[in-house]
């Protein structure tokens, strides 16, 4: 009965991971699958019930991002690169998990805004910020698309990569600290047009 119990337990946590993560929890980084975040479902199945950012950034190691959730697989996965068992492990840029969260509130406020013939007023804010985030996603997109357009080219003599990388990583700090304090505004606009 113990061995029964055993893989019925096992099978069970295996397939929650499949059914109860797309069923209960949150959606922070995108609704555009039925994947959810749930903390209580990341303890019983080893780390696996963060998944929609699983779903959204399917190339990380990690499941639960902040030190504090409780991911067994990424802290194994981790040590075992530090014993030299695995290597190159991929993380996903906090600038993309930024813009992914703040599409997330932009779109929930909108929802909200939407549904309300309230104050214009508000709804003038929200566009505005809107546009800046748009703006600063088509700066970031461009300077992506420019590092792209000049490591394919390999002609050191003709591009200094060093300036450009460092140009990059400079502009991506500074648009990830804006990202976060323009999420922080959202979040304030909406609770005081709510609260």
């Amino acid at each position: 009965l113990a061995g029964i119990l055993r893989l019925v337990v096992g099978h069970h946590v295996t397939f929650f991971i499949n059914s109860l993560a797309h069923m209960w929890g949150s959606r922070p980084y995108s609704d555009e699958n039925s994947a959810r975040d749930n903390w209580f479902l990341a303890i019983i199945t080893y780390g696996e019930g963060y998944h929609n950012f699983h779903h959204q950034f399917q190339n990380d190691y990690r499941n639960g991002i902040r030190w504090w959730q409780y991911d067994i697989n990424k802290w194994f996965i981790r040590s075992c690169s530090w014993l030299g068992l695995a290597k190159n492990l991929k993380r996903t840029s906090d600038f993309k998990i930024q813009r992914a969260r703040l599409a997330m509130v932009f779109k929930r406020a909108q929802a909200k805004i939407d549904g309300s013939n309230d104050n214009p007023r508000w709804r003038e804010l929200f566009e505005t910020e809107y546009a800046q985030f748009r703006s600063t996603i088509a700066e970031w997109q461009q300077l992506q698309m420019e590092r792209v357009q000049h490591s394919r080219q390999k002609l050191a003599d003709a591009i200094d990569q060093s300036t450009l990388t460092v140009r990059y990583r400079e502009l991506e700090r500074e648009l990830k600290r804006e990202l976060k304090m323009q999420r922080k505004r959202v979040t304030m606009l909406t609770a005081q047009y709510y609260g």
